[in-house]
C-alpha cells in the first residue's frame, strides 16, 4: 500500500485510523517524509503505534493524535499522501456501520488532501460495493465476498 503512494521525502503524510501503526512504520522505513501524522480514536491503540514505531527505530518520526477520522479538526489541503486501512467489520465495527463510516471518512480525507493527491485506501469486503472501489458485479455485500482489485485515489 505504501508503494502505491509513491513515497517522496517532501510528503506530508496522514494515516487515517492508524491502529497499531503498521502503515506508519512501513512508510517511514521506506522513505523519510516532511511530516507524518497518524490518528486513531483509541488511546491504547495509539500507544501500540508509538511502541511499534519505537521498536522499528522510528521513535519521534511521526506525530500521533487521538482524532475522529470523520471530523479531524485539521485545516483543508494539509496532506499530500493519505494512507488508510479501514476496518473490515469483523474485529472492529460492523458491515452496517461501515456503510456510513466509509463515505464520511473519505469525505473528510478529500477535504484535508492537497493538490495532486496520492492516496492508498484499502478496499474491504464490507465497504467495497458502496465505496469508490465499486463497479457493477463487484460483490462486497455483507454476505458476498469482494472481488475488487483496484485502488482508488480520493478525488
Amino acid at each position: 500500500m505504501v508503494e502505491l503512494s509513491r513515497p517522496r521525502p517532501s510528503d506530508r503524510v496522514l494515516n487515517l485510523m492508524c491502529g497499531s501503526g503498521t502503515l506508519l512504520v512501513e512508510r517511514l522505513a521506506r522513505e523519510p517524509a516532511a511530516s507524518v501524522l497518524g490518528c486513531d480514536l483509541d488511546l491504547a491503540t495509539l500507544g501500540g503505534a508509538r511502541a511499534n514505531l519505537a521498536a522499528a527505530g522510528l521513535a519521534g518520526t511521526a506525530a500521533l493524535a487521538r482524532m475522529d477520522a470523520t471530523r479531524l479538526g485539521l485545516g483543508d489541503a494539509r496532506f499530500d499522501v493519505l494512507l488508510a486501512d479501514l476496518p473490515y467489520g469483523h474485529r472492529m465495527g460492523s458491515h452496517e456501520a461501515n456503510a456510513a463510516l466509509y463515505p464520511a471518512v473519505l469525505q473528510e480525507a478529500a477535504r484535508v488532501a492537497a493538490g495532486a493527491r496520492r492516496s492508498s485506501p484499502s478496499p474491504t469486503s464490507s465497504g467495497c460495493s458502496s465505496g469508490p472501489w465499486s463497479r457493477p458485479g463487484a460483490g462486497g455485500g455483507p454476505n458476498e465476498p469482494c472481488r475488487c482489485s483496484r485502488r482508488a485515489t480520493i478525488p
